[in-house]
């Protein structure tokens, strides 16, 4: 019976402890889309910048009776961009990059809304949120340098490389119960890295990525 009562009271008090941390958690997961801010999409008139897509996944932890979260973020991020330059160092020449990005990284969330401080959402309640982040950025590049009248294209690929990056993000949050929610939001990233558009260029521009996504999560 001693054992039984043990075995009981351990399952009573993982119970317990899940219920007390219920909701205080949660996971989520979205898509959207990513353009460079760098010279191939800043320098000269001719430069176009093409937007890509983007995918992240997320977890996040209440800080107990608070609107701040601690959060971990991995994302993905496929873009393309341009730039054709002419000038008494270059021929005239059109550089295409085609460029992947895995990054890790984990900062704060705060929400403006003062009723999450106990975590007490309603279906169809709102909240905006600002979030900043840290973390490390990997990235690869193939770019296709053509130059005019010479013929076939020449081809410059970086294996991956890692850059430390920071981030800022604005977003709104919609419940749609207390468990469930989606979210919107939108935000620039800068890595203090020349090589993220894939084209190391005439100038001293660093690159940005900018992003907006949309996703889905669960809290539990």
């Amino acid at each position: 019976m001693g054992i039984i009562r043990k075995v009981f009271l351990l399952h009573l008090f993982l119970l317990i402890s899940c219920s007390l941390s219920a909701q205080y958690q949660s996971i989520g997961f979205g898509i959207g889309a990513a353009t460079f801010e760098g010279e191939t999409s800043t320098y000269e008139d001719f430069a176009v910048e093409e937007i890509g897509r983007s995918a992240y996944f997320y977890y996040n932890r209440w800080l107990k009776d608070s609107r701040w979260q601690y959060s971990f973020l991995a994302t993905y991020h496929q873009i393309r961009g341009r730039i054709q330059v002419e000038n008494f160092l270059v021929s005239n020449t059109l550089y295409q990059s085609r460029t992947r990005h895995f990054n890790l990284g984990a900062g704060m969330r705060y929400y403006l809304d003062p009723k999450l401080s106990h975590y007490q959402p309603s279906r169809g309640q709102w909240a905006i949120f600002g979030a900043a982040y840290l973390g490390l950025e990997s990235f690869y590049s193939n770019t296709e340098a053509n130059r005019m009248g010479a013929g076939a294209a020449e081809y410059m690929n970086e294996d991956f490389k890692l850059s430390p990056y920071i981030s800022g993000e604005l977003g709104l949050r919609i419940f749609i119960n207390s468990e469930w929610y989606s979210e919107i939001s939108g935000g620039m990233k800068y890595g203090h890295n020349d090589h993220w558009d894939g084209i190391a260029g005439p100038t001293n521009i660093k690159d940005y990525i900018g992003f907006v996504q949309l996703g889905l999560g669960y809290a539990f």
